[in-house]
């Protein structure tokens, strides 16, 4: 789906993914390759290159400066900015299309808990500009599963078969159940 997105001349200024499709080197090489820059999740068991070893993404939280960190916003929640702290460092050498390679770290500031992005971007990227794209993932995610959910509502209310007496909300309902994987993979199709 992303081949066919990119040979139509769609060229987002970043590719976002959950921990599942940002796992996936394969998929990550293919981005590269075609000089996308990208913001994925991985796992804090993901390795990468530093050095002439690799590591583990957890393993270098710890080597980060005390004063690469910055408190910001990325965006509204329901109870207002959703503030995290971020940290990013550049490893590895370039992609062989030019572009950098960071690892990309978001601390929640209450609960401490971590999560990690593997990113690629050009030169000109700062930190702040990877940690804006990570926090636009919830809510393009968001986004792109109401209009999924409101193709299955109507095509489940307008299907031909169904009688018209039967009720709205009980076909709304099994059709809300199924419509949630179904959202989910058009979801990670299009944007994870």
């Amino acid at each position: 789906m992303l081949s066919g997105a990119f040979e139509a001349g769609l060229q987002p200024e970043f590719v976002l993914a959950d921990e599942v499709y940002g796992s996936d080197s394969k998929l990550r090489r293919f981005r590269e390759n075609r000089k996308q820059p990208f913001v994925v999740a991985v796992k804090c068991g993901q390795h990468l290159w530093a050095g002439f070893r690799q590591r583990r993404v957890d393993d270098l939280v710890a080597e980060i400066l005390t004063d690469a960190w910055i408190r910001m916003s990325v965006g509204d929640g329901a109870k207002g900015p959703r503030l995290y702290d971020w940290a990013a460092a550049k490893y590895g050498a370039p992609t062989e299309k030019g572009l950098i390679r960071w690892l990309l770290i978001r601390e929640n500031i209450e609960t401490g808990e971590l999560a990690y992005y593997l990113c690629t971007a050009p030169t000109r990227s700062t930190a702040k500009d990877l940690a804006i794209a990570a926090g636009w993932h919830r809510h393009i995610t968001l986004s792109m599963f109401a209009p999924a959910f409101l193709t299955v509502v109507r095509a489940a209310a307008t299907s031909p078969g169904q009688p018209r007496s039967s009720s709205v909300r009980s076909r709304s309902k099994s059709a809300a159940t199924s419509s949630r994987s179904r959202g989910r993979k058009c979801v990670a199709c299009c944007f994870k």
